[in-house]
């Protein structure tokens, strides 16, 4: 019988897959490439759970003082599983779409492969809303980006136009009170001008009276009679 993989190191070809309390799940450290991990990707398949993209670069790094190797699984319905190995090939940390799953059943692969297929069950709900949630977000046209220059040109238009409205409001306040005054003198002037009259058509009717008495013979107090 081949060996497995993603057995513990120390497991033989001929024993039954197998592991100790103290062991956490394990992987082929070396071979954590695509091909390195089509294996433990199977598992997720005849769970219902298909794999279609692994990103594994079975590069290691250095991180919160461990040495480890990362790579994501992208499964059928957009769910991404990240998962942490240690050097020694247990798993240090899985990450659920980016958030981080505590693994209880480290005794077991079976059992491990079975929690995060049940996680991922559980959130695939709320992960389906989202992401139709972000769809219709990339439907809508995007805001056009204003930079710092822009947004201070628009902020000083706004401001000028603010004035200028200010001084048109002056001046249409002061046209209304001159049109005011002009309307006053206008009444003032056409007063005026009717007194005038007034006074014109008396005179002339004085004018004929005294041209009356004068072509009547009549004379001035203190003349002949």
């Amino acid at each position: 019988m081949a060996k497995d993989k993603f057995t513990l190191a120390q497991n033989q070809a001929t024993k039954p897959f197998s592991l100790k309390s103290v062991d956490a799940l394990a992987l082929d450290f070396q071979n954590l490439d695509k091909k390195g991990l089509k294996k433990f990707a199977d598992r997720f398949k005849r769970k219902k759970k298909p794999v279609t993209d692994i990103e594994a670069n079975n590069k290691a790094k250095r991180a919160n003082g461990v040495l480890q190797k990362q790579f994501t699984m992208t499964f059928e319905d957009g769910q991404k599983v990240t998962i942490a190995v240690k050097s020694d090939g247990t798993i240090f940390q899985v990450r659920l779409n980016n958030k981080v799953m505590p693994l209880r059943n480290t005794t077991d692969m079976s059992k491990a492969v079975d929690e995060i297929v049940n996680a991922m069950l559980a959130n695939s709900s709320a992960y389906e809303k989202a992401k139709t949630a972000r769809e219709k977000a990339k439907i809508r046209p995007p805001k056009p980006k204003v930079t710092t220059s822009r947004k201070q040109k628009l902020t000083e238009a706004r401001t000028q136009i603010q004035t200028m409205q200010q001084h048109v409001d002056d001046l249409k306040t002061q046209s209304d009170n001159q049109t005011a005054e002009l309307e006053a003198k206008r009444k003032e002037l056409a007063d005026l001008q009717a007194a005038l009259k007034s006074e014109q058509d008396l005179t002339k009717e004085l004018e004929a009276e005294i041209k009356k008495l004068e072509n009547a013979g009549a004379t001035l107090p203190g003349g002949n009679a």
